[in-house]
This record gives C-alpha cells, sequence and structure tokens, in this order.
C-alpha cells in the first residue's frame, strides 16, 4: 500500500498521521511490512476501547516469524515474534519515538514487553498487557485529539438517522402534494394544502413523535458519534422549520448539512440537501 493511500483510506487523528509521516520517512515505507492503523476493537484481553478504534494508535510492523515468546513468561506460548534484523528495526524505531514523543504528541509507547508513558515521563516500565508486542512498536497518541470511533451501532443509527432525513426530504421537497393529500382546499387541482394548514402541521408533528423514542435513545447511548448527535439536532430543524412554514402558508427553501458514514473507510462525511417547500 502507498503512503498516501495508508494516510488516506482510514480514519487517523492528525498526530497518528504525523507519526507515520516522520517515522517513514526516516526509516523508509518499505522497511515495515504493515503499518497497523484503525481498528474498531478493544484492548486485547479488556473491555477497554483500544486507541486504534479512535484512529489515535499506530503500529509499526517489523519482519517476524512465528516461534515460542522470548521471554520467560511468554517462553511456554508461541508468538510473532521479531526477526534478529526485526529487534534492531523495533529497538531504533523506540528509541526514535522517545527523542520525538513532544513533536509527536507520543501519549505511551509498547515494545517487546516494555512501556513508556507519558504519566510517568517515559521512564522504561514492564509491559503486563495480554499481546506481548513482540512484533511491532505500539505507539497511543494524547487523547483529546481522537476522532469519534463509529462501532456497529453507530452505523445502524447513522443509516437511520440519514434515511430520515432523506425521507423529511422526499415528503418536502419531492412530493408535498402526495403525502398531504387529504388536506387539499377545495380546488381538486390545487397541489398544496389550502386551507387545512393545521391539519397538514398536526400531520408532520404526529409523525415525528413517532421516531422521538428512538432518537432519545440514540442520544443516551455513550458510544453514539458526535456526528450523529448533530443529525438528530439536523432532524428537530428540520421539523420545526417546516411545521412553521405549513402553519404560516408560506414557502420555505432551506440547506441541511448533516453527516453520512462511508463504511468502507469509517469516515464521516458532510453532505448537503436543499429543502425547497413550496406553499401552494
Amino acid at each position: 500500500m502507498k503512503l498516501k493511500d495508508l494516510l488516506t483510506e482510514v480514519q487517523l487523528t492528525p498526530a497518528a498521521k504525523k507519526c507515520i509521516e516522520v517515522v517513514t520517512k526516516e526509516f523508509g515505507r518499505s522497511s515495515f511490512p504493515m503499518i497497523g492503523t484503525f481498528n474498531d476493537r478493544n484492548v486485547a484481553g479488556t473491555s477497554i476501547k483500544s486507541q486504534h478504534a479512535f484512529g489515535n494508535a499506530v503500529d509499526f510492523h517489523v519482519p517476524d516469524e512465528l516461534k515460542y515468546g522470548p521471554l520467560e513468561r511468554d517462553s511456554h506460548k508461541k508468538h510473532r515474534v521479531a526477526t534478529p534484523e526485526g529487534k534492531i528495526l523495533g529497538d531504533r524505531v523506540k528509541d526514535f519515538l522517545l527523542q520525538h514523543v513532544d513533536d509527536l504528541d507520543i501519549q505511551l509507547i509498547i515494545w517487546y514487553r516494555e512501556d513508556w508513558n507519558r504519566s510517568t515521563n517515559f521512564r522504561k516500565g514492564s509491559y503486563d498487557g495480554v499481546h506481548p508486542h513482540y512484533n511491532h512498536v505500539h505507539v497511543d497518541f494524547i487523547r483529546g485529539k481522537q476522532l469519534s470511533s463509529p462501532n456497529y451501532t453507530n452505523r445502524k443509527n447513522n443509516k437511520f438517522l440519514v434515511d430520515l432525513i432523506g425521507a423529511y426530504y422526499d415528503i418536502s421537497t419531492k412530493n408535498p402534494a402526495g403525502y398531504f393529500k387529504q388536506f387539499y382546499s377545495w380546488n381538486p387541482f390545487a397541489p398544496g394544502i389550502g386551507d387545512n394548514e393545521e391539519g397538514a402541521a398536526a400531520k408532520l408533528i404526529n409523525r415525528f413523535e413517532t421516531y422521538k423514542p428512538k432518537l432519545k435513545q440514540i442520544e443516551s447511548d455513550t458510544n453514539t458519534s458526535r456526528e450523529d448527535l448533530e443529525n438528530i439536532q439536523r432532524i428537530r430543524e428540520i421539523i420545526d422549520i417546516l411545521y412553521q412554514a405549513i402553519l404560516d402558508g408560506r414557502s420555505e427553501k432551506f440547506d441541511v448539512d448533516y453527516f453520512k458514514l462511508d463504511t468502507d473507510t469509517n469516515l464521516y462525511k458532510r453532505k448537503t440537501l436543499t429543502f425547497n417547500w413550496n406553499y401552494l
């Protein structure tokens, strides 16, 4: 994979992108069989989200082979373990990162059953996690610079919210006369609502009421992304604008910016719909 593809294909924080650029410039992209980035998962052996799930961690893999662990606590179990050349490369990468912890906003480095953490001023410590990190140097970056992590629930929620925005767009812009047909005026040829504004507005609100429990459920979920929280706010704004326009008997044209999740890249992409409520 080309470096530019690695940096644009997945969801990464600016710190993670910068670290990949700096390290690959120093050691060469071809030195690493793989560079691990976004992965929506927990830390191995725990229920805690890995920083990989936020695009806020990078794994620099070195040449390795499958063999029994080199340290006593892991010597009974086979792992992917760095080759002699890979161990030298991993040591060099680790040392380079320790020299640039502030420049690269590094929070944590893990390599070969050892770790270096900003909270201990990067003093060497023993790493006791399930994964020994014998074949890659793991780097976390300072929290607070990470992006939302869409999990599977978020993906379903995002589809529901985007579809709902699209449904209101269809009702108000593509087919208002069809949706509000029972509220036609006395003129059978009039495509608008006529003198039944209150009935049409009530129908719109009643429809929205059926979705409110689902919207509240999404809002209360701690895993809900900030983008989908904004999508819920857009839905409320759409209802408010359309409801008032119907009651006032006036036309209304307005843009709605919302976020749609690209499931191939796990990136939220901003979209815009132009609502055009024509009161006739």
